[in-house]
């Protein structure tokens, strides 16, 4: 039998929104503690403050995981080196191609306007991304990974047909 069983691990880069959201943390907790300078009787709120921003950056931390399993993948979002969730399992037997993502049997996809986008990479622009086009539930997928060329070499094994390398 020729299971096949890879796991990996893709730490995302900060974006924009990430950022904005610690320094209006940060600019919280500043502001607490003015507020205690100008009434001592708000001592409870810069530790409110840092209690919420400490708890939040950490959630902000986000990694991704990929397992595939004999034709399955699977798409977990790690939070805070801690709190894992599944978020997508896809079947590549569904799958209608999985190919680079600048590819052109890719881009032939990308003027449907009924086609949802899951993106599961670093965000990194320096590394290279594969898509895969999936049908679940009835909607359509595209989906964003970085999958090492092992991943790529068990699903074209599984899926000779569906997988593209360039």
């Amino acid at each position: 039998m020729n299971d096949q069983y890879l796991e990996e691990g893709i730490k995302c880069l900060d974006t924009g929104k990430n950022k904005a959201i610690r320094a209006g943390l940060i600019a919280g907790v500043v502001c607490s503690f003015i507020l205690v300078l100008i009434n001592p009787a708000l001592i409870i709120t810069p530790i409110v403050a840092i209690a919420i921003t400490v708890f939040i950056f950490s959630r902000l931390k986000i990694e991704y995981e990929y397992i595939y399993a004999d034709g399955q993948i699977d798409f977990d979002r790690i939070s805070g080196n801690a709190r894992r969730k599944t978020l997508m399992r896809v079947d590549i037997e569904n799958a209608e191609v999985i190919a680079p993502t600048n590819s052109d049997s890719i881009k032939a996809y990308n003027h449907n306007d009924r086609i949802k986008v899951k993106d599961f990479s670093s965000y990194d622009s320096n590394v290279s991304t594969y898509s895969m086009i999936v049908s679940k539930n009835g909607e359509l997928y595209k989906i964003i990974f970085e999958p090492s060329e092992r991943m790529i070499k068990s699903m074209k094994y599984k899926q000779p047909r569906k997988v593209k390398e360039y």
